[in-house]
């Protein structure tokens, strides 16, 4: 059998197929399914071989060979990474990949399925050009089934072709006779005589065929459905040929019917359809597209004994009729699943984003791709005094490129790249001393940073370093660490803050030092004491205020379950997400993470979080998502128009919040508020119910629901303005409720605790919808 599998693959069977007609042949199932798998770990194992062993050769050249060395040896090495998406598209579509390891990527290839009925494409887009990775018309030709002359006991010992599939030539595909309503039972006109004459229709699917092996009224588009009535019964010495079988096909998506009658002539005459064969038990085969049939269908029979005489010297009707019986027909596009495809992607130079674009091209199929599989180029740097330096980031994962050069004065230059972020040390003094750098960048979840770190474990001498940054927000100061700790990633104690003066793009920042360990840019405020707002108006100052028991400030439309804590709510910036934040939107329109507002449909709204929710802009009605502008309270803002525009988070593990939650954003609306209910963000589905929300209800103010009841609601007829910024809350400790706007505790209405555990649902987070209602106006 395993000589079977590689024969039929090597001459381009799928695997799928090769399994499906060793099943056929009687063989059992997980024995076909254990040597398939050993096939895949040989395949891949050959492939992987002439690598290593290129690598082996290289390292035992080093070794042993010792050639002379000017400068460095790169030693490169490419990763293989595997991103699981289970991403299903049945139309046109873009799908914004945020790679889990991110680098210099050598090749992208894709596993998935795609439906046969049809085609489609995958590309990968790439400094505005598109990279072609998939197209199912390139795919293997896919193994043919097995014929109707296959017997049960047959096996493959002595096999050298793979048997091939055939739909049977069948009786019953003449000219279609069409009805825009279903058929009706008949009811006969009848003398007295037939009363106690009748007919019980067996209606089954026909056992014992190879179409429809297993009975059950389900097939793929190129299979058959075969059915029959022969086991009907008849109460008395029925004469056959008076007998006719009426057939019925009745799609379910298109609302029609089609008829074919079989037997008597007269009979099927009298039931207005032309007989297609003489004999009433005749097997009924049911073919996709064919008398009518499409994906979900019923086929009804109904048996009739026809026996009328005309003659006017001896005129008689006796019609005897079954009841209607009836079955599902139903049918299913075949897949062909693919693994490892790629036509331009194979092997990639240049490639060093943390997110690309793909554009998917769909027709009349439905493509799934299941997991992106990707080679990421590792390099690490060898001088001939053996020094390694590698760049990883906090989860100790190897990124970027690195280049070590001899200076003239002895000592080392280190050029380190990684996307954005670029160090450029001069003159490193006692590299050989230590003969390897471990070197990190990444983000942290530290408030004060507002962009990635950059440090190093080991103390090194320099004459300077010029270092360029991300920003992740604004930056007023340059922060120094002198006990960074690279397994938490944190400033032991604490960071200080420094008057290195510093340039600054609208993406990045740039400053020269001259000693170690850690850097990054960080934002301070000037101010002192803190504050209990006691009017909404004084909330526009920017000063200080404190909600309650787990509040965290300002973090606009966040998730969280943390302790109690006071924050800034300046208006001259946002804040950053702490660790207990899951969802946090600045909705500033940031291209460098994804974001590319068209005011269109499905652009990306990016999760600040680090947790990966990233949102999609949809509207439900019109063409057009919720529109940018940079009329926000922090610059950028999405106007919702309380029709149709919301965003859709799909759900994900860390949105099922139970126990402890706080929901706030900063809303401004441009139609009144007054009697109208007014969606914030809400997890909500129409069946399963609202695990929580955050509403302006319609009776004024806002409200805050917990397990699909309302929790705290401000006063009614105490309506927010329009035009004007609100910062609104809601929160729960898990027993303690409470809403804010603008600080101030509003939650004089409804009930002020809530004990329990919140819903766990597997259902999506949307902000500007409820299902019903709609925001209008600014997040």
């Amino acid at each position: 059998m395993k000589k079977y599998i590689k024969e039929n693959f090597n001459k381009g069977y799928t695997l799928k197929n090769i399994k499906k007609a060793l099943i056929i042949y009687n063989y059992d199932r997980l024995l076909v399914e254990r040597l398939i798998r050993g096939f895949v770990i040989k395949r891949d194992i050959a492939r992987a071989l002439p690598f290593f062993s290129l690598l082996i050769l290289i390292i035992f050249g080093f070794l042993y060979f010792k050639p002379t060395i000017v400068g460095y040896i790169t030693i490169s090495q490419e990763i293989n990474y595997t991103d699981t998406i289970d991403l299903a598209a049945d139309v046109n579509r873009e799908y914004y990949w945020f790679l889990t390891n991110p680098g210099d990527l050598k090749s992208i290839r894709l596993d998935g399925s795609i439906t046969t009925n049809g085609t489609a494409k995958a590309y990968v887009e790439h400094n505005n050009r598109t990279y072609l990775i998939f197209d199912s018309t390139q795919l293997e030709t896919s193994l043919p089934g097995i014929t109707g002359a296959v017997v049960a006991n047959e096996t493959l010992a002595n096999d050298t072709n793979i048997p091939q599939l055939q739909s049977p030539t069948t009786q019953n595909e003449a000219a279609n006779e069409t009805s825009q309503t279903n058929a009706a039972e008949i009811t006969p006109s009848a003398t007295s005589s037939t009363n106690q004459k009748n007919i019980t229709i067996n209606l089954s699917y026909n056992p014992g065929t190879l179409f429809d092996a297993d009975d059950d009224g389900v097939e793929t588009t190129k299979g058959v459905i075969d059915l029959t009535v022969e086991n009907t019964a008849f109460n008395w010495q029925v004469e056959q040929s008076k007998l006719c079988t009426k057939w019925e096909v009745y799609s379910e998506e298109n609302k029609t019917s089609e008829f074919r009658c079989y037997g008597n002539e007269n009979c099927c005459a009298f039931i207005d359809v032309q007989a297609k064969t003489s004999d009433w038990k005749e097997i009924f085969f049911s073919n996709y597209e064919k008398q009518g049939a499409t994906l979900n269908n019923v086929i009804a029979a109904q048996v009739i004994y026809y026996n009328v005489s005309l003659d006017p010297e001896n005129l008689y009707a006796e019609i005897i009729t079954s009841d209607l019986a009836h079955l599902d027909a139903k049918y299913y596009f075949e897949e062909t699943i693919f693994t490892d495809q790629c036509i331009e992607t194979c092997l990639l130079d240049g490639f060093n984003e943390s997110m690309y674009k793909l554009i998917i091209e769909v027709n009349n199929s439905v493509l799934t791709i299941s997991n992106i599989k990707y080679s990421i180029l590792n390099v690490t740097n060898v001088t001939e005094e053996n020094i390694t330096i590698e760049l990883k980031d906090k989860q100790g994962r190897k990124l970027g490129k690195s280049k070590l050069t001899k200076t003239a004065r002895g000592n080392h230059d280190l050029d380190i790249t990684e996307k954005r972020n670029k160090i450029n040390i001069k003159e490193i003094k006692n590299l050989n001393q230590l003969k390897k750098l471990d070197a990190y960048i990444d983000d942290t979840s530290e408030d004060e940073v507002k962009t990635t770190v950059f440090a190093v474990d080991e103390t090194i001498l320099i004459d300077n370093a010029e270092i360029t940054l991300t920003k992740k927000g604004a930056v007023n100061t340059i922060l120094y660490c002198s006990n960074f700790d690279s397994n938490l990633f944190s400033c032991v104690n604490g960071w200080q803050k420094t008057d290195i003066p510093f340039s600054e793009t609208a993406n990045t920042i740039t400053f020269i030092v001259s000693h170690f360990t850690a850097y990054a840019g960080g934002y301070y405020e000037n101010v002192t004491g803190a504050k209990t707002w006691t009017t909404l108006n004084d909330f526009d100052e920017g000063n200080y205020y404190n909600v309650s028991s787990n509040a965290t400030g300002l973090i606009m439309l966040s998730l969280d379950n943390s302790t109690n804590q006071t924050e800034n709510l300046s208006t001259s910036r946002e804040l950053s997400a702490d660790t207990n934040t899951v969802l946090l939107m600045h909705f500033n329109n940031d291209s460098a993470v994804g974001e590319n507002y068209n005011n269109s449909e499905d652009y990306v709204v990016y999760d600040y979080s680090g947790a990966g929710n990233n949102g999609t802009a949809w509207a439900n009605l019109s063409e057009t998502g919720p529109q940018f502008t940079t009329n926000g309270k922090f610059g950028g803002t999405l106007d919702f128009d309380g029709n149709d525009d919301f965003i859709k988070i799909l759900h994900s593990d860390s949105l099922n919040l139970t126990t402890a939650l706080t929901l706030e954003a900063w809303i401004k609306f441009t139609n009144s508020t007054t009697g109208s209910t007014q969606a914030i963000i809400s997890k909500y589905d129409r069946t399963l119910g609202r695990p929580f929300a955050l509403h302006v209800a319609n009776s004024g103010g806002i409200t805050f629901y917990l397990n699909n009841s309302e929790k705290c609601q401000n006063p009614t007829n105490e309506y927010l303005e329009q035009n004007k910024w609100y910062h609104v809350a809601g929160t729960w400790d898990g027993t303690d409720v409470a809403c804010y706007i603008n600080g101030i505790n509003v939650s004089n209405t409804r009930s002020s605790t809530f004990s329990g555990v919140l819903e766990n649902l597997g259902t999506n987070v949307t902000i500007g919808m409820d299902v019903v209602p709609y925001g209008c106006g600014s997040l």
